[in-house]
């Protein structure tokens, strides 16, 4: 993998989501349960194979982190409509928290995306018997 063009990827990447959360006041984006319940799982599955090799638990990594963010969001979600009362602005406001984790888990994702891809381009170039 070429390291100049990993480093500018990443570099684009930083810079396209800091225009995103600056775009707007960053606060918002802010949601500690939110990036602890994605980020820890994300983590801790690095090290559930530890012979195996890295882009393989890269790949494992994303996975983990999508349904980390997609449970976070459904129990955002349940708990939003748990509390529901008519009103349109606090329903507004707790469904765009219950949005933070899936915005996390695409944040890692597309940083991760070079290290995935490359793990599913190299078992495609292996001859396979």
């Amino acid at each position: 993998m070429n390291k100049v063009g990993l480093i500018s990827y990443w570099l684009v990447c930083l810079y396209v989501i800091s225009q995103l959360a600056l775009m707007n006041e960053w606060l918002i984006f802010v949601d500690l349960l939110s990036l602890t319940t994605v980020l820890a799982p994300t983590i801790a599955a690095w090290f559930i194979r530890n012979n195996s090799p890295a882009s393989d638990r890269v790949t494992l990594c994303v996975k983990v982190c999508w349904l980390s963010g997609g449970l976070m969001f459904v129990y955002g979600l349940i708990s939003l409509l748990s509390n529901f009362h008519n009103d349109a602005i606090a329903m507004a406001a707790g469904l765009s928290v219950a949005l933070i984790p899936i915005i996390y888990a695409m944040m890692i994702s597309l940083l991760l995306a070079p290290f995935t891809f490359y793990s599913c381009h190299s078992v495609a170039g292996k001859q396979v018997d």
